[in-house]
């Protein structure tokens, strides 16, 4: 299965090589010689659950609702071991390799190897999922899309490899075990913290609206509400780039809109969608999907044109103020109300009916002023925090893959 490795120094490897500066009494060698392809399947008896490749958590239960899912027929899906090591060929770039320690089945398009018992195991899916190995299946990987750029198996066959002696393997991944366990602990009181920061933000929200005892339906406050285009006024062919963007709902991001260059039409299109058109102080609704995703167009935002997932709401402003409608239509009650409201409506669909009869608080112009300047300040301390935790994170996963890469590629020395 194995063939004896190939004798290299520090100077006898070339600087972009990811052996490049390994120490001078490991050996070098080739993926192809250490790592045997798997054909098993899953025939008609899948040994365990469907499988994928995480990025940070490498091979682990598929419990994601979007993205890769297993067909109805599975019969083909290559069946994963514990200690075989899997990779997504096109996502070698992004981490998508490492050692399992479950029996599943992944996708067909993956690669399954049995690896050499010169090699430990965990050593491997440290060494594959380091920034070095990452950033070498970056350099090598071919394609057009940067999303699915695919190493081919001659390439991956050809790839160098360190090989130190198996004792320091075993060294090696006792000493990750233990200092990224640490770390990913640590990256779990983060988002905890994290967790914790954005629920007291929610509760501070809700309670500031709490506190509005007069409650009537939305429609009160805003006279307007008009959906956006149906899908045959929007034709395919009269997609764009750069051109007036339409508001969808997943241009709905964070409580601001995220146009997308490639959703847009033309001026001319435009002035045909005019009735559609967006203007500052309007609010978009998401009328599909995620209920309370809304916006408040701002000046900077357009010209605009109100998408076929959304909503738009006008406002009286002698009656309320655009932040004002976003923030009860975001709100806990509201989204609650929404859910109960649409029960039954093609597939959760908003319509100007029900998000008008949607209850919420109402008050003064004054009050509404007093209760927005008060959720800016208490946004503003908590979004601080949440800024620090996340650079803490971020400083956290840098040491990570620093230490992973300097340890498995014998930079820093470990016993």
């Amino acid at each position: 299965m194995s063939r004896s490795p190939l004798p290299a120094t520090p100077r006898d490897c070339d600087s972009r090589s990811p052996i490049s500066l390994i120490p001078g009494h490991w050996k070098a060698t080739k993926f192809g010689y250490h790592f045997r392809e798997s054909d098993e399947r899953n025939g008609d008896s899948p040994p365990g659950p469907l499988l994928s490749i995480s990025e940070y958590r490498g091979i682990e239960l598929n419990t994601r609702t979007d993205g890769q899912k297993a067909s109805h027929d599975v019969s083909s899906y290559r069946v994963v071991r514990p200690n075989q090591l899997a990779a997504n060929m096109m996502w070698l770039n992004h981490g998508g390799i490492g050692v399992s320690s479950l029996t599943g089945y992944v996708s067909p398009d993956y690669k399954v190897f049995w690896i050499s018992e010169h090699f430990e195991p965990r050593y491997v899916h440290h060494l594959f999922r380091s920034s070095r190995y990452i950033g070498y299946f970056a350099a090598v990987a071919t394609g057009v899309r940067p999303n699915a750029q695919r190493v081919t198996k001659a390439v991956l066959d050809a790839t160098p490899l360190p090989f130190p002696p198996f004792t320091e393997q075993v060294y090696i991944a006792d000493y990750l075990d233990r200092e990224t366990g640490h770390i990913d602990a640590l990256l779990g009181k983060m988002d905890e913290l994290a967790a914790l920061l954005v629920s007291r933000l929610a509760g501070l929200k809700e309670n500031a609206l709490a506190k509005i005892p007069e409650r009537r339906a939305l429609r009160w406050m805003v006279p307007q509400i008009s959906t956006g285009p149906f899908g045959t006024q929007v034709k395919q062919g009269d997609y764009i780039s750069d051109g007036v963007p339409l508001i969808n709902p997943s241009h709905i991001v964070g409580g601001r809109l995220a146009p997308d260059s490639k959703t847009t039409v033309s001026e001319a299109k435009a002035t045909e969608l005019d009735r559609f058109a967006l203007s500052a102080e309007d609010v978009v609704v998401a009328r599909r999907g995620e209920f309370g995703r809304c916006a408040v167009v701002r000046e900077a935002d357009t010209p605009a044109i109100c998408g076929t997932g959304s909503l738009r709401v006008r406002s009286d402003p002698a009656v309320a103020l655009p932040e004002f409608v976003q923030l009860v239509v975001s709100s806990p009650d509201a989204i609650r109300e929404l859910e109960q409201l649409s029960v039954g409506a093609t597939m959760g669909n908003l319509n100007e009916r029900l998000l008008g009869e949607v209850s919420v608080p109402v008050t003064s112009i004054h009050e509404q002023k007093a209760v927005l300047k008060y959720i800016d300040e208490v946004t503003g301390r908590i979004e601080a925090m949440l800024s620090k935790v996340a650079e803490l994170k971020s400083l956290l996963l840098e040491r990570r893959s620093a230490l992973i890469t300097d340890v498995v590629t014998g930079r820093k020395q470990v016993s």
